[in-house]
This record gives C-alpha cells, structure tokens and sequence, in this order.
C-alpha cells in the first residue's frame, strides 16, 4: 500500500521532470490482480526507437531511475 501510495502521478511528473516535455502528461494504470502499477510517460522518448536522438530511446534506463523513487514508510514498519 506504501507503493501505490507515493506514486501518484504528480508524484511521478516531478520525480522524472528532467525526461518530460511541456506537454508530457504521466498516466498511472493500476493492475490489481498483478499488485502492480504501470505509468506511461507520454512524450518523454523523444520519438523511441531509431527516430530519438535521445540515448535511451526505448526508455529501459528511465524504468531503472524510477525504481529508485523513494518511496515513504511508516518508522513501525522498519
């Protein structure tokens, strides 16, 4: 529940701000049955694939950033 909790779209927007455009919008999709949430970025691979000039025109290393997103836990938990 912490997860889900902190990543809340703006949560996400500001957290990545440095992919996004001003037009960029993040769009959360919660999968229940998966325990697992999916965002997309819109806007934030620069074209992807061969057509970005962008290092990481799939977007693989912006995934690994995300996982580091801090993410806020009750001190009873630790």
């Amino acid at each position: 529940p912490w997860i889900r909790a902190s990543l809340t779209e703006e949560a996400v927007a500001a957290y990545c701000q440095h992919w996004l455009e001003t037009r960029s919008e993040v769009i959360r999709y919660e999968l229940p049955s998966l325990n697992a949430l999916n965002f997309m970025l819109t806007y934030a691979l620069g074209g992807g694939g061969i057509a970005s000039p962008r290092l990481d025109p799939q977007g693989k290393a912006h995934a690994q950033q995300l996982l580091a997103m801090p993410v806020k836990i009750p001190v009873e938990v630790l």
